[in-house]
Formats: C-alpha cells, structure tokens, sequence
C-alpha cells in the first residue's frame, strides 16, 4: 500500500470517526430535536454579532484575532454549523428570521457570509474568469 493511498485511507477513517461523533452528539441535545428552537437560537446569536445601530459586526463578540484575545472564534464555528448537511433544513427558516433584523439587511448579509447554501455562484459566471485580488491566512479575495 502506497503512502497516499495510507494517508487517504486515515483521513477517511478519521473524517467517517467526525461524522460519527458529530451524529452522537446531534442525537442527545435538546435543540436539535426541535428546528423552532434551533431556528431561535441561532438567529438570538446572529443577533449578537450585529450592532444594532449599523449593523457591523461587534467586537464585543467577534475578535479580529479571536485566538491571541482568548476567545472562540464564533463566525467559524458558525459557518462549520450552517455548512452541514443536517442544518440545512432549517436554513430557509433562519433566513426568513435574519430578515426581521434591524437595520434592514444586515442579519441577511451575516447569514449569507456564514451559509454557503445562500451563495449562488451562477452570478459571479461559475467561478470562471476569476482574478485572484488577494490571499491571505483566512481567505482568498477574487475580483469577478
């Protein structure tokens, strides 16, 4: 068996052993079995980040550098959260929640920054013809 082949099989285990856990854990809390509560709890959190009067992102809880102040870095797990495949029923649910956010627009704009679901790529031509702006540790900006 070659290296990769040893490597591939590992990251399989290892991904299957994540979505194991991940299953388990979803299994015996409360929230999920319940998409209202879900839907209630992830839009009072969206809440948060957004200063009501300009509907930025509040840096009593979003850090520029969540690691080096001690805290979690909430928009990550968010978007790990909304990316997965058994959120994304409640999504539509949450999306119709995000728009009652004041000022107008601004949960929308946070959720569609945090669901990959809400991003239609076939109104930036599929991907192609990207120009590559900017890349750096937690993303890459691309002009299209």
């Amino acid at each position: 068996m070659s290296h990769e082949s040893e490597r591939r099989t590992f990251t399989d285990q290892n991904e299957f052993s994540e979505e194991v856990f991940y299953l388990k854990e979803r299994s015996v809390r409360p929230i999920y079995q319940d998409d209202e509560l879900h839907v209630l709890m992830l839009s009072l959190m969206m809440c948060l980040l957004l200063k009501p009067e300009r509907g930025t992102l509040d840096e009593l809880y979003c850090s520029q550098f969540p690691i080096q102040d001690d805290n979690q870095n909430i928009l990550y797990l968010l978007h790990w959260h909304l990316s997965h495949p058994k959120n994304q029923e409640i999504v539509p649910s949450l999306l119709k929640r995000m728009e009652q956010v004041s000022p107008p627009l601004a949960g929308i704009r946070l959720l569609k920054l945090m669901c990959p679901s809400l991003f239609d790529i076939s109104l930036y031509n599929n991907g192609k013809g990207w120009r590559k702006l900017a890349a750096g540790q937690y993303g890459i900006v691309y002009e299209c």
